[in-house]
């Protein structure tokens, strides 16, 4: 009976194998990088009729320094909760991954994610608004210090997006590591969202 019950467990092991979307990241329970990169290459050549959005949580570092690591895994799990089930009324068919602790990618129609994302900023801002004090929430930065002769300013914490619904001629690896660098720079400058278009892409440098 042992042995039967061993090569059933293998046998739905193998099953689960099979499809990457089942291999859930364990903080998220989103499926994991592996399921991000095939669904990825499967969108590159659909761009146009399907999108790619890679989105993260800016501005949780600083965060975390001033305020400390005890909300760290609900804020990524609200993050991944808010992306997930908000794909979930935009209907079937809609992807959302882990890619990295604070960053997540969402696969699906055109019609769709540029709203999903969209939508899921405002929910995750709102919703970690309690997280801050009534000071920073008034004046919208936790962080200030002077660089030279600017003084910069680290804002409160927001999901920011960038978008892809055009061909692009790259492949999996470079898609990827250009939408990280230009997600990097949005968040440096303060942005939203942006897009992979022709004219990011000729200015961009991936890591």
């Amino acid at each position: 009976m042992s042995l039967t019950r061993a090569k059933e467990y293998i046998r739905k092991l193998h099953s689960r194998q099979s499809n990457p979307d089942l291999w859930p990241d364990f903080l998220t329970g989103l499926p994991d990088k592996a399921a991000v990169l095939r669904r990825v290459n499967e969108a590159i050549p659909r761009l146009g009729s399907q999108s790619v959005a890679y989105v993260r949580i800016a501005n949780i570092n600083p965060y975390l320094l001033k305020y400390g690591a005890e909300h760290h895994a609900a804020l990524v799990q609200w993050a991944a909760a808010i992306l997930r089930t908000v794909a979930d009324e935009y209907g079937r068919g809609n992807f959302v991954g882990a890619l990295k602790t604070h960053d997540f990618v969402v696969v699906g129609r055109t019609a769709n994610v540029e709203a999903i994302v969209t939508r899921a900023g405002t929910l995750f801002r709102k919703r970690t608004h309690s997280m801050y004090t009534e000071q920073d929430l008034e004046r919208e930065y936790i962080i200030s210090f002077q660089k030279g002769r600017a003084r910069i300013k680290i804002g409160l914490m927001r999901l920011i997006h960038v978008l892809a619904d055009n061909s692009c001629n790259l492949g999996q690896g470079e898609f990827i590591a250009m939408m990280q660098e230009l997600c990097s720079e949005a968040e440096h400058r303060g942005l939203t969202e942006t897009r992979l278009t022709p004219e990011t892409l000729a200015s961009a440098k991936p890591n």
